[in-house]
């Protein structure tokens, strides 16, 4: 059962990390080729895998969704609208797995048909990005929700858009920085007690 509801998941993230493997192979960052060495240190064996070398971008998607993502979803939906919205956030979410548990979620491959080893210039798929996509959108609505919603717990020099600001208080004037820890944590801590 968990694994039919992680399916959606990881087909998405994993779609979308071939296609970010793609890329990177295409400018030249990082390599599907892979070598095995004996026990003196001489190359046994090479070989090309495109599907274990996805395997580090989707670590990190997935770590993004899930610790990032999740998160900043849940905290959105309860600025939004206390308990209600954060089920309501969460439930969203979790759609995709909820789809495929009762068999409503079509099998979509995300990954690309066809992967150019070293290939110069080629960036994936479109419809691969689609999973990355729909992340930044979610990830933007978050950060818009809480910038409009509470502009209060972000500093002045911020949201004025002030780019030498921010640098001010993390580098310039330290001592700046655990009175604006505790004024969070004091709004924070009022906007629970509701």
């Amino acid at each position: 059962m968990i694994n039919e509801f992680i399916k959606p998941y990881i087909q998405m993230f994993y779609g979308a990390a071939y296609n970010i493997q793609q890329s990177l192979e295409g400018y030249g960052l990082s390599s599907s080729n892979f070598l095995e060495f004996d026990g003196s240190g001489k190359i046994v064996e090479s070989y090309w895998s495109p599907a274990q070398a996805a395997l580090v971008p989707a670590f990190f998607i997935t770590a993004y969704f899930v610790f990032v993502l999740l998160p900043l979803a849940l905290s959105a939906g309860y600025v939004l609208n206390r308990r209600k919205g954060a089920i309501f956030s969460l439930g969203i979410l979790m759609l995709p797995g909820i789809l495929n548990l009762i068999g409503w979620w079509p099998s979509i491959n995300f990954a690309p048909e066809e992967f150019t080893i070293s290939g110069t210039g080629v960036m994936g798929e479109a419809f691969g990005y689609l999973p990355l996509l729909i992340v930044g959108l979610i990830t933007g609505w978050c950060w818009i929700t809480f910038r409009r919603q509470c502009p209060q717990h972000f500093p002045k020099t911020v949201r004025g858009l002030q780019p030498q600001s921010l640098l001010d208080i993390l580098i310039g004037r330290p001592q700046r920085l655990p009175s604006y820890v505790q004024e969070c944590r004091t709004l924070l801590l009022r906007h629970l007690s509701y």
